[in-house]
């Protein structure tokens, strides 16, 4: 069996087209650092499937598919709800870092940089 190698960042940036290529039988072996940690497959082998060798080519959007700004701020919500916010302390939710925070947060506080 044939597999492309997707790093973890641009599946990220492309996952959809990941999941449309597996729908076709394509599979994925998703890399860290260049190791593989995962593997995107179809769930059941499309019938006379091919899967090709090199990078990964993807598919744009289709003309006249885009997101309206009502759909991306609803998807851009249950992002923030799902990956991000459900991370953050309950007691830190709504209240902007400090200077000092915000310092150590981008590393500025060791070196003085």
């Amino acid at each position: 069996m044939k597999h492309r190698r997707v790093a973890i960042g641009q599946a990220k940036a492309h996952f959809a087209n990941l999941v449309r290529g597996a729908e076709r039988g394509v599979t994925v072996i998703l890399t860290r650092h260049g190791r593989p940690v995962a593997r995107l497959c179809p769930v059941a082998p499309a019938p006379g499937a091919e899967v090709a060798e090199g990078p990964a080519i993807y598919d744009s959007e289709p003309p006249g598919r885009s997101l309206g700004a009502e759909a991306r701020r609803a998807a851009m919500e249950r992002l923030l709800a799902s990956e991000v916010w459900s991370r953050i302390p309950a007691d830190q939710l709504g209240k902007a870092p400090d200077r000092a925070e915000r310092e150590t947060i981008l590393g500025y506080d060791e070196g003085g940089a």
